[in-house]
């Protein structure tokens, strides 16, 4: 799942970049590639959408915490902190 999401990333970072070049050749406040560039958001708009969403069902829904090993970890980190001032 997470590497769905850094592909939906890089094809963002893509269409960003087409968009960029797009803007920069308007000439004359008609731009020619404003077709481009309306197509590249959409796209960067829908794949952020679904790719969260999709993470979110697979992925985040019903995580839970283990709090015992949390309050463990933040005591042995803790301790160190100390022990590193002494």
């Amino acid at each position: 799942m997470c590497e769905m999401l850094i592909q939906v990333g890089a094809q963002v970072i893509g269409n960003d970049a087409a968009i960029t070049f797009g803007g920069a050749y308007g000439n004359f406040e008609l731009n020619v590639m404003m077709p481009v560039i309306a197509y590249n958001l959409m796209q960067s708009i829908s794949l952020l959408t679904n790719g969260t969403r999709v993470f979110a069902r697979r992925c985040v829904v019903g995580l839970e915490a283990d709090v015992e090993n949390a309050n463990r970890t933040s005591n042995e980190v803790w301790q160190c902190a100390l022990l590193s001032r002494q």
